[in-house]
């Protein structure tokens, strides 16, 4: 992702940003969020200083309150990328 990519993610999940941004912080103290939109199904995320490669590894990293990131979709053309978190306790009870 270069400067100002945008980082998409379902509106009603919009909660747990602020933990993976919490989390985006500790690596990448440079960061920036120079833009955030939050539209009736889908929040957008205009990030600077953040390696899409990064944030697609952590894809299914927990956070502090359980959920699960998921990255969805990652276009290096488009430099866009796609979020979703599994809501806590849901993952565990997929793999049972």
């Amino acid at each position: 992702m270069s400067a100002r990519s945008p980082l998409y993610l379902p509106s009603a999940q919009f909660s747990y940003w602020s933990e993976f941004e919490r989390i985006l912080r500790e690596q990448w103290k440079n960061m920036q969020v120079n833009g955030l939109v939050i539209g009736p199904t889908e929040g957008v995320v205009k990030l600077d200083g953040v390696s899409g490669d990064y944030i697609l590894k952590m894809s299914g990293t927990s956070l502090p309150s359980g959920a699960t990131l998921r990255v969805d979709s990652y276009s290096t053309e488009a430099q866009t990328m796609k979020i979703s978190f599994s809501a806590p306790g849901k993952a565990q009870a997929e793999t049972q």
